[in-house]
């Protein structure tokens, strides 16, 4: 059910976007894992709506909404680390609830290892989409841009460039893109499926799915460096 209800609602924007916006989800549920919480919220209200738990005790529904709720909330990229340092417990520690956390977010930050290459490249690109749509909708806002998400240029001009001089910056922007890919990969996704793959053997695969992947992009980032 967490599974499921992970990213119910989410409005394609991050959480940061949400502070810098003051928007009525920030004001709702504040600073802290503002989209997760909006999911949990969205989720159980479904949960119980639909009566998908009727006849469990109590005490015992109790549990299942907090259960419920932390694992959602574990999938806030700003407790990444933390569940690094879940991983890095002797496993006789780790519990239940903290391993089901962590193999949902794997499954969230899962497109690093999708194969072939092309279905890694595809949902990347989407990603990037969002990311991008972001950096537009800030611009609008007249809030600081985030890096990683400015194509660089105001949607609204688009229609006025010779058509040469948007596709160098498409391709400019591909590569930068590339790049933030390989980083991602490199510094955040790949240590964590490593440790993943040492708790949890059959992840091994997603390992070696990754640095397939990693090795396509490097070379992809080379011919749009050109």
């Amino acid at each position: 059910m967490a599974a499921l209800s992970h990213d119910l609602g989410h409005p394609g924007t991050n959480n940061s976007f949400q502070k810098k916006t003051n928007s009525d989800l920030y004001q709702r549920f504040g600073e802290k894992s503002t989209l997760e919480k909006y999911s949990v919220y969205l989720g159980w209200k479904t949960i119980i709506e639909h009566h998908m738990l009727d006849g469990v005790p109590s005490n015992e529904m109790l549990k299942a909404e907090k259960d419920f709720e932390a694992i959602i909330l574990q999938t806030d990229m700003a407790h990444h680390t933390d569940s690094l340092a879940i991983l890095n417990k002797p496993a006789s520690e780790i519990t239940k609830i903290e391993f089901a956390s962590i193999l949902l977010h794997a499954a969230d930050i899962n497109s690093p290892f999708l194969r072939p290459f092309q279905n890694f490249l595809a949902r990347s690109n989407a990603c990037n989409d969002e990311f991008y749509k972001q950096g537009d909708a800030e611009r609008q806002f007249k809030v600081e841009v985030t890096p990683f998400m400015d194509r660089g240029y105001d949607m609204s001009q688009q229609a006025k460039m010779h058509p040469s001089e948007l596709q160098s910056l498409q391709q400019r922007l591909s590569y930068k893109q590339s790049l933030a890919e390989i980083g991602f990969v490199e510094r955040v996704a790949k240590p964590f499926f490593v440790q993943l793959a040492n708790r949890w053997p059959p992840a091994g695969q997603l390992v070696e799915n990754l640095n397939a992947n990693l090795e396509e992009l490097k070379q992809l980032s080379v011919e749009l460096s050109t």
